[in-house]
């Protein structure tokens, strides 16, 4: 049965928002309270509220300045086609509303869901609550998207070359990648004691894509296997050893990943690196490299004590 969505206020279901908010952001993401909860913003705020029956599952708030938010689907209802109903839903109040356009802030794992919803996406990577962010726009009432909004990160589209200054905006990027949910993924990590692969919301998002994409396992290439074997990325593969073919070279110096069939992710250090989302040219000079490294490499020892 489709859920059924009202239209509220903060003051009229405060208990029912509150507890959607509190699961989602607080309890599954570790938002600290005083960074989720926004009396002021909650006031203003025009509310979706779904309803399975008559348990409260999902809800998004409007601001007055045309900024959505807040949008939160409890676990149970996800993948149901509950969140775009409400973002098209407060997309509707926004254009009701007179606002030319819809923004928020979107979780970088989150941005290829607003992307398949029609939004537009800015370049630039921030923190908000400790996790990577990017910002989206779409246009309403015929008007066009501020200049910073573009088809940015969109696999096979844009062919920008992005230069990455931080782990953090490495994070963010691969997280915008991945949730693209692309057909083909290949990993090269030169030092898998890098922290940046040990970093929990990539390692949840690369768990999401192995358990949704691929059949067959999923090459990782290592540069080498000592002192590995106590980290978060070798757990990953312990728990899903049928999923993974992990090999070690020590002829790999630098890291990279090949996302799709043309976006590529390239470390040229542990703290920086340089993406595309669509360079055919290079994406197939990493790949060739890949292989050749890849056929040659040995199953490291590490992994044959693990039973991987």
């Amino acid at each position: 049965m489709p859920a059924r969505i009202i239209e509220t206020r903060w003051t009229e279901q405060e208990a029912a928002i509150s507890a959607i908010r509190e699961q989602v952001y607080i309890q599954e993401q570790g938002i600290a309270p005083e960074d989720e909860w926004d009396p002021q913003g909650d006031a203003e705020a025009i509310y979706l509220l779904a309803f399975d029956a008559e348990q409260p599952v999902g809800c998004v708030r409007l601001l007055p300045d045309g900024h959505f938010g807040r949008l939160a689907v409890l676990k149970s209802h996800r993948s149901s086609g509950l969140g775009a109903q409400l973002v098209n839903g407060i997309a509707d109040i926004a254009q009701r509303e007179g606002h030319p356009t819809l923004l928020a802030s979107a979780q970088c794992s989150a941005v290829g869901f607003y992307q398949r919803l029609g939004f537009l996406i800015a370049s630039e990577f921030f923190d908000d609550a400790g996790i990577p962010h990017l910002e989206i726009c779409k246009p309403l009432n015929d008007s066009a998207a501020p200049a910073i909004f573009s088809n940015h990160w969109l696999l096979g589209e844009n062919s920008n070359i992005h230069t990455l200054a931080s782990p953090f905006d490495i994070e963010g990027c691969l997280l915008t990648l991945l949730g693209q949910g692309p057909l083909k993924l290949q990993i090269a990590i030169a030092n898998p004691e890098n922290p940046l692969w040990h970093n929990e919301r990539l390692l949840d998002a690369l768990t999401r894509h192995i358990r949704k994409r691929h059949s067959n396992p999923l090459p990782i290439l290592l540069g080498h296997e000592q002192g590995i074997n106590d980290k978060p990325l070798v757990r990953l593969l312990r728990r899903a050893s049928s999923k993974f073919d992990v090999r070690v070279h020590s002829g790999l110096t630098e890291s990279f990943w090949l996302i799709g069939s043309t976006g590529w992710v390239q470390q040229s250090s542990d703290t920086d690196a340089r993406a595309s989302a669509h360079d055919p040219r290079h994406f197939n000079q990493l790949q060739q490299q890949f292989e050749d490294l890849f056929r040659t490499a040995n199953k490291a020892r590490e992994m044959r004590q693990l039973g991987l």
